[in-house]
């Protein structure tokens, strides 16, 4: 699938495998290489891919919300699987302080809005200064 995207990638893989020397192995041995040259690839293919890095991402997130320790977060991000607790820690507070920031936004502009509107109706009918009084106690 990948060679039919990019040709110069054509025998890349049977490369690595070929490097593992399978014909001197048995067929259980060598069906396990074929295994951890594909995990290999994958590793590869995942050091700049940022789809890939984000379901890392994402995988790491959904363990810290169930209460996955620390330390088994760190085993599989060095397996390749996730990022770092440390990296999901970040993102984390990331994430609330991008909350706290456009929550403020919202309500400001909604709240902003709607005394506007007030002031509109109020300046239209009743004593302006009342309404001004009113907000400052």
């Amino acid at each position: 699938m990948i060679e039919e995207k990019d040709h110069e990638l054509k025998g890349f893989f049977d490369m690595f495998y070929e490097s593992m020397n399978p014909l001197s192995k048995n067929s259980n041995t060598r069906d396990s290489l074929r295994r951890k040259v594909m995990v290999l690839c994958y590793q590869m293919s995942g050091l700049r891919n940022k789809h890939v890095n984000s379901t890392k991402k994402e995988i790491a997130l959904y363990m810290t919300n169930t209460g996955s320790s620390a330390s088994g977060i760190n085993t599989l991000s060095n397996l390749g699987f996730t990022t770092t607790f440390k990296t999901v820690t970040r993102e984390k507070a990331k994430i609330v302080k991008d909350h706290e920031k456009n929550l403020l936004e919202y309500l400001s502009d909604k709240v902003w809005n709607l005394i506007n509107k007030h002031l509109y109706y109020l300046n239209k009918s009743v004593n302006f200064n009342l309404f001004i009084l009113i907000i400052i106690a």
